[in-house]
């Protein structure tokens, strides 16, 4: 019976990483496409400079040498050091280039009073305003990241027919010859430095998914019959719940396991050692 619930629960784990790892893949690769970080950034200058209307600020910002190396040409940083960020603001400042803007020179007066006149002081405190705003990016990049990797989630949840509570039961009622395999997977995963796992491993555990003809949703439940409805309800429920476990990370779910494996094998010393005084 402990068996059963404890391979259950960790069969879902492991589901669980392999989904929040494919989202983190994919949504690399979003982010790549789509230059997220990159316009993320542009967002958070724009903001910074008080130049949302693009009055050219932040044009010649991104033309000054020290910023322009960071990208290939044509294209934008997605990541500013912040005393590249500094020296070239005070450079800008230095040759006076359009700095008069709405409220940007205010900004940096205030800057410069609390340095004192002394450029180093005046850098410093430039990269702190800069370590504030990006943190403050981060936040929104991390919000936006979130949603996409819930959505993605949720396709790959119903692209691959990945739904949790099919999995429970199935595992739960399954050979005791699987549920073990399920958990020597997890001791072996949990052994890892970083979580390595895909959707080959649930097909190793006989984890049942996909859209075969065994795990078809409604089975042989006429359409719009109770049972067909109830059975695309429960499939439902189950897609979004393996999309929302998944949006937590695989970071999450990789912790998540190594604590479920540490607590079992820590129930086992003593029974280990009893056999062994056998």
């Amino acid at each position: 019976m402990l068996l059963s619930i404890a391979s259950a629960a960790i069969s879902l784990v492991i589901v669980f990483l392999v989904v929040s790892l494919l989202c983190t893949t994919a949504q690399e690769f979003v982010a790549g496409l789509f230059s997220m970080r990159a316009k993320t950034l542009e967002a958070t200058l724009e903001k910074m400079l008080d130049d949302e209307e693009r009055t050219g600020l932040v044009d010649q910002f991104y033309a000054h040498p020290l910023i322009k190396s960071l990208a290939p040409s044509g294209r934008l940083p997605s990541y500013i050091p912040k005393d590249q960020f500094a020296m070239a603001i005070h450079d800008m400042l230095t040759r006076n280039r359009a700095l008069q803007v709405g409220n940007v020179l205010p900004v940096f007066r205030i800057l410069m009073k609390e340095a004192g006149g002394d450029e180093a002081a005046f850098k410093k405190s430039v990269e702190s305003w800069f370590d504030a705003s990006m943190e403050r990016a981060g936040g929104w990049y991390k919000r936006q990241t979130q949603r996409i990797i819930l959505a993605l989630g949720l396709v790959i949840a119903i692209g691959f027919n990945i739904y949790a509570m099919r999995i429970a039961t199935t595992v739960a009622s399954a050979p005791s010859a699987i549920q073990t395999n399920v958990m020597d997977e997890a001791k072996r995963l949990a052994a890892q430095t970083n979580a390595q796992a895909n959707l080959d491993t649930l097909t190793r555990l006989q984890i049942p998914f996909g859209w075969t003809k065994d795990y078809r949703v409604a089975g042989d439940a006429g359409r719009w019959t109770s049972d067909w409805l109830i059975a695309w309800i429960v499939a439902v429920a189950g897609w979004s719940m393996t999309a929302l476990a998944a949006s937590l990370g695989s970071q999450f779910w990789f912790g998540i396991l190594v604590r479920f494996v540490n607590i079992r094998s820590a129930g086992e010393k003593p029974e280990e050692a009893k056999v062994k005084a056998g």
